[in-house]
């Protein structure tokens, strides 16, 4: 295989693309769109202080093409490589011509004026790979995480896990409409695990800069959060307070039952919780969700989209109403021809990650409710991790486990226990008693807290009892 370099790869996909070309002026394929990614990857981790000689400092540089192909008679198909061969890309071209199938909605292709431009990752840490010292940054940032873990003591506690990894991506796409675009994007990664006798905390994050001291101490802080010395106890059953959700809690809420009836897919087939009939209802109110790619030093930004298609900040819901859910150019085609009166109404954002689905990048949630209150002299349960695959979008139905919860009383945290926190978050978006706070960020999802009395919390040990009647 070829050596995977920069010049390497810039001829490899000249070469693809003018095979393509080829094959379009034969006849053989009406159009194409091509992206190639190539990414230096550095990765390192620490078990207790010590570098394992299984795990050693390591650089990786994988490669991935995909290809998606619009064929005569309405066809189309799409395949993707992993190595620098132009004979494999051949062969693997003529294997998926064969397998190419009729389809209702293809890609549409558009020439575009201009692509944006943004900085998905800070001077700093681009010149780590300009200067050649990425993999020594990868060593002292894990080094530095690590001396923060290492304050981290508990009689339970058995062993730490830091890894870190830095990398630097450099994506070409091509297509048979003429368009060529290029992003240049760089990420830095950091994972701290801790393990005690009867479980596991860990928290990680993603950087589109160098994280300062400051960043690795909060991401050892979030890991080490459950890990304390108050007492840990069940949940007294007769205790009925309210629920915080920290702004990663509800984070992992709207994502499990409010994002899956958002997708275009759900809402065309009518799986989820809504539907284009829904269109102009207010299904949540208050609720405000935007997606914005253009994000400085985030990255989770992004210039193109798999079709080709420049990125645009896109508001998905305001203030609970649908306004523009993500799309490719066959959904919204699918779309137009299912209604026909909603031609022009909705618009390609650049989010098209296939030919038939699309990816979230920078994420905002707002929740137009009361400032949450001061929490210095209240009482409440505060819920920090939620595990658990109970869920159910289409009602908001939920019952999750939340381990390392905090009984505060008065301010003070009383002990720290696990329970089952069951109820519907659409209702505790909607109900009276919700109160908001900040935005705050957990990788690419900004969120607020949330602090509400319609969500019940149970004891693991009471709840297991409960299944098992």
């Amino acid at each position: 295989m070829t050596d995977i370099t920069d010049s390497a790869i810039e001829a490899f996909t000249k070469e693809v693309q003018g095979h393509l070309d080829a094959c379009q002026r034969s006849g053989t394929i009406e159009g194409y769109v091509c992206t190639a990614t190539h990414r230096r990857v550095y990765a390192a981790t620490l078990f207790n202080g010590m570098r394992h000689t299984k795990a050693p400092l390591q650089e990786n540089r994988p490669f991935h093409l995909d290809v998606s192909l619009v064929l005569p008679n309405r066809r189309g198909v799409g395949f993707s490589l992993e190595a620098l061969s132009i004979q494999l890309f051949v062969r693997q071209l003529e294997f998926a011509l064969a397998q190419a199938v009729e389809l209702r909605h293809r890609i549409q292709f558009k020439k575009q004026d201009t692509y944006p431009q943004l900085s998905p990752a800070s001077h700093e840490l681009l010149q780590c790979f300009a200067e050649g010292n990425a993999g020594s940054m990868t060593t002292q940032l894990l080094e530095q995480t690590d001396g923060y873990a290492a304050l981290v003591e508990h009689p339970r506690l058995m062993n730490r896990e830091v890894s870190v990894s830095i990398s630097l991506s450099h994506r070409r796409y091509c297509d048979s409409a003429g368009n060529v675009a290029k992003e240049h994007s760089a990420a830095c990664s950091v994972m701290v695990a801790f393990s005690l006798e009867d479980s596991s905390e860990s928290h990680s994050d993603l950087f589109g800069s160098l994280p300062s001291a400051k960043e690795l101490k909060e991401i050892v802080d979030e890991a080490s959060k459950n890990i304390v010395r108050t007492a840990v106890r069940p949940l007294d059953p007769g205790l009925q307070l309210p629920v915080l959700l920290t702004h990663k809690a509800a984070g992992d809420l709207f994502d499990q039952l409010v994002i899956p009836n958002l997708e275009t897919r759900a809402l065309l087939d009518k799986t989820g919780a809504w539907e284009f009939a829904h269109l102009d209802t207010n299904l949540i109110p208050g609720l405000t969700i935007e997606d914005n790619p253009h994000l400085e030093m985030s990255p989770f930004s992004t210039v193109f989209d798999y079709e080709g298609t420049p990125t645009k900040p896109v508001k998905i819901m305001k203030s609970g109403t649908l306004v523009n859910p993500l799309m490719t150019s066959a959904l919204l085609a699918e779309v137009e021809s299912e209604f026909p009166e909603w031609q022009g109404r909705f618009r390609l954002t650049g989010h098209a990650d296939s030919a038939t689905s699309t990816s979230y990048t920078n994420l905002f949630f707002r929740v137009e409710k009361p400032q949450l209150p001061e929490l210095g002299q209240l009482s409440y349960i505060q819920i920090q991790n939620l595990t658990g695959m109970s869920v159910d979008p289409l009602t908001g139905q939920f019952a999750l486990d939340a381990d390392g919860a905090k009984v505060i009383v008065n301010g003070r945290v009383e002990y720290s226990t696990s329970l089952t926190l069951r109820g519907n978050f659409f209702e505790a978006l909607k109900h009276a008693s919700t109160k908001a706070g900040p935005l705050e960020r957990h990788f690419n999802s900004w969120t607020p807290s949330l602090y509400t009395e319609v969500l019940s919390c149970v004891s693991k040990e009471l709840a297991q009892n409960f299944e098992e009647e």
